[in-house]
């Protein structure tokens, strides 16, 4: 079946856009009739995170992120057959005169980011603006397709995926190397003793420390990637700076500005975060 499901996603990847996203535009209908895809657990997260608006504010931000997700969808199955014009025309970077500095002055750089907007086009800029310098941190998927799919995806442009298991001993391994190392840190990790918290929108999370880690033990600076959609075709990319002696910070410092600067994003556009994840599922 999952093979299946793979030859069809190649077969749309070479529609245009236009047409993807308009048969992305039917998916939205057909699973606001029918499938409702994780309604309530969407629903549960808004009002978690807004909790004084109305169950009309956030039915409306629900039915933005489904239009937002079904688009993102297709812009991701775009990526299995574009070329490197296509991402260069859509995807921009604002500021890349701090990148370029930090990684002349310290060498390699933690960037950190939230699955909002389209964090797969993001990637796939910045390993074309900065060929074999990027490494993707990824949590394995269950499907073993998929996840070969996804590292095929991300890899395509000249970037690097290395799973969260093997991230700090490939980096520290590595750490003559000039590198620009990609973590999404708004997943939920694995949970045991040693598992870190904080709070996130006033509410308790577990957290992965990965890139403080990394950051604070080979004194990388570590900086956000604020990405930004101008319009229905193209988005900005803005890095913010996060730490630049990481190895100075206190412990968790650096992993809390990052939800910090991840509220603010979903704060000023709720519709653009990845809502459907479970993000406030465990108890401390």
């Amino acid at each position: 079946m999952n093979y299946f499901l793979l030859i069809i996603l190649k077969i749309l990847s070479y529609l245009p856009i236009s047409i993807l996203r308009k048969f992305m535009s039917i998916l939205y209908l057909v699973n606001k009739l029918f499938i409702r895809y994780r309604y309530k657990i969407i629903y549960n997260n808004i009002k978690i995170v807004f909790p004084f608006k109305s169950d009309v504010q956030v039915r409306k931000i629900r039915e933005g992120f489904y239009d937002h997700f079904f688009n993102l969808f297709g812009e991701i199955i775009k990526l299995i057959s574009i070329n490197k014009l296509f991402i260069k025309e859509r995807v921009s970077i604002k500021n890349p005169d701090l990148l370029d500095s930090l990684l002349t002055n310290y060498g390699s750089v933690v960037l950190m980011s939230g699955h909002f907007n389209n964090w797969e086009w993001m990637g796939a800029k910045i390993s074309i603006s900065y060929p074999d310098k990027f490494i993707a941190i990824y949590k394995k998927l269950n499907s073993s397709t998929f996840n070969n799919l996804f590292i095929k995806i991300r890899e395509r442009f000249g970037g690097k995926t290395i799973s969260m298991e093997e991230s700090i001993r490939y980096i520290i391994n590595n750490k003559k190397e000039s590198k620009i190392i990609g973590i999404i840190g708004d997943q939920n990790p694995m949970i045991n003793k040693s598992t870190e918290w904080i709070t996130f929108f006033d509410k308790p999370i577990p957290v992965f420390m990965g890139g403080e880690q990394i950051a604070k033990k080979l004194n990388y600076p570590v900086i956000f990637c604020n990405m930004q959609k101008n319009d229905n075709k193209s988005y900005s990319i803005t890095f913010e700076i996060i730490a630049l002696d990481s190895s100075k910070t206190s412990k968790g410092e650096i992993t809390k500005s990052y939800f910090d600067l991840l509220e603010r994003q979903i704060k000023e556009e709720p519709t653009k975060w990845l809502w459907s994840h479970r993000r406030w599922r465990h108890t401390k």
